[in-house]
């Protein structure tokens, strides 16, 4: 490793070690370590090296916790280590059981870093740990789905659930494939400011990068180079926000029109509010209601970015007393996007197979359809009702809609006409990392009989 490539890849390694102890306090990740490229203004050659190695940790966490737990014989977890230590020992392990990379070296650059950052005695335990990786080997798997677990980086009940649902081993591969894939990023166009192409090719030129169309909406463009979106004037004069483009759907499916009244049940950080005042045109009034402070205030300063301030109605306060405290039977749509398992976002946000929970599975549904139900009271005689999750299970999706219309005869499925059926309910729409290229969504159009 030549002297310039060597202090590139400690710049990025610091990157990524900074970004994994601030995400323990902030969320999500990305947002983490766009915070710490403000504080390091670090070289580009850094930054490009780190957004890869960051990746390739949070896909692999868990496997990088078990193997910390095994060698230093941890009988609880790794949350009872330092926290610097933890974040640097999955780095270490990343680096040196995962990538192959030299033991001394890694060793070094980590004992630097921990040692500048944090404290003396956390460098030496650090360094002590990466060198004992020289011996390291992982366990043989034990069956085809310890093989999978291993090879393609999740946890072994997620791979058996989706073995489940599919029925189909090879398309179960063919989605973790595409969950260890990076996306690329994804920008909805506010063409209340500017024209998809027109921006599309500012960026080509100012930024020497790719941009391609999006699948099934023209405000979308994807950038599989990224972008330096915290020193971009585009960013800050409200041209773009980033969006999923099945995030985006959502909105687009409930084809709100200017001069309505719009609510978004759980708005915050904004994403789909600012899209639907968008299609709105900035003309109409949208309520936006959700229960997180710190998000809502994310939600106005977006909307004030994007220009579309103006015709948002914040409410802070838990989604189902809402039609208690603001009516009902008052809206002309409503859209229900609850806090889900989001197994779908894996791709970009590849942490997230760690976190998932079967408890999850048991206990979200409930609260989902809580909130759907609490949806549907301020949806007017003749109005729309749009329920849609970043989760691709069905008790997340397809049976919580059934349980409401089974209860709620004066609500029908409207077809939507888009992606994949849902599961036995072929009104839905269902996307999917590995046929779609998007995050894997659910979405169901409701309309309310007059």
């Amino acid at each position: 490793m030549t002297s310039r490539d060597a202090k590139t890849y400690e710049e990025a390694v610091e990157i990524v070690l900074r970004t994994l102890v601030k995400a323990e306090r902030i969320k999500p990740t990305q947002y983490a370590r766009r915070l710490v490229m403000k504080e390091m203004n670090p070289s580009r050659e850094a930054r490009s090296v780190s957004a890869g190695l960051l990746y390739s940790v949070l896909q692999k966490r868990g496997l990088l916790d078990e193997v910390i737990e095994d060698v230093l014989e941890i009988t609880d977890d790794v949350t009872e280590l330092d926290t610097w230590v933890r974040n640097a020992a999955r780095i270490a392990v990343n680096e040196v059981v995962f990538e192959d990379g030299d033991p001394d070296e890694v060793a070094d650059v980590l004992h630097g870093l921990v040692r500048r950052l944090a404290n003396p005695g956390a460098a030496a335990i650090v360094k002590a740990f990466t060198l004992d990786l020289k011996d390291y080997e992982p366990p043989e798997p034990e069956d085809e789905l310890d093989r999978l677990k291993w090879e393609y980086y999740h946890p072994r009940w997620l791979i058996e659930r989706w073995m489940e649902m599919f029925g189909d081993p090879d398309e179960v591969v063919a989605l973790l494939e595409a969950n260890n894939r990076r996306p690329p990023l994804t920008i909805r166009v506010n063409t209340l400011k500017v024209d998809p192409e027109e921006l599309a090719e500012r960026l080509q030129r100012k930024y020497r990068v790719t941009v391609e169309p999006g699948r099934f909406l023209d405000e979308i463009l994807k950038i599989p180079e990224g972008l330096p979106i915290g020193e971009m004037p585009e960013w800050e004069e409200g041209l773009f926000v980033i969006q999923d483009e099945a995030a985006a759907l959502a909105s687009a499916v409930l084809n709100p029109k200017p001069g309505e009244v719009v609510v978004d049940l759980c708005a915050a950080p904004g994403g789909k509010t600012t899209h639907m005042a968008q299609l709105m045109g900035g003309e109409g009034k949208i309520v936006a209601i959700d229960v997180d402070e710190v998000r809502m205030e994310r939600l106005r300063e977006i909307a004030e970015r994007m220009g579309v301030l103006d015709c948002i109605e914040t409410h802070l306060m838990d989604g189902r007393e809402a039609p208690e405290k603001l009516g009902r039977e008052f809206a002309d749509a409503v859209l229900v996007d609850p806090p889900c398992s989001a197994d779908g976002t894996i791709p970009k946000n590849p942490e997230r197979r760690w976190r998932i929970t079967p408890d999850e599975l048991e206990r979200l549904p409930k609260f989902q359809y809580e909130l759907l139900k609490a949806g549907a009271e301020m949806v007017k005689p003749g109005g729309r009702l749009l329920y849609s999750t970043c989760s691709m299970f069905p008790e997340e999706d397809e049976e919580v809609v059934r349980r409401f219309l089974d209860e709620h005869p004066e609500f029908e499925l409207l077809e939507v006409k888009v992606g994949d059926q849902g599961f036995d309910m072929p009104e839905a729409c269902r996307l999917f990392p590995h046929r779609h290229e998007t995050c894997g969504f659910f979405i169901a159009l409701m309309g309310r009989t007059g």
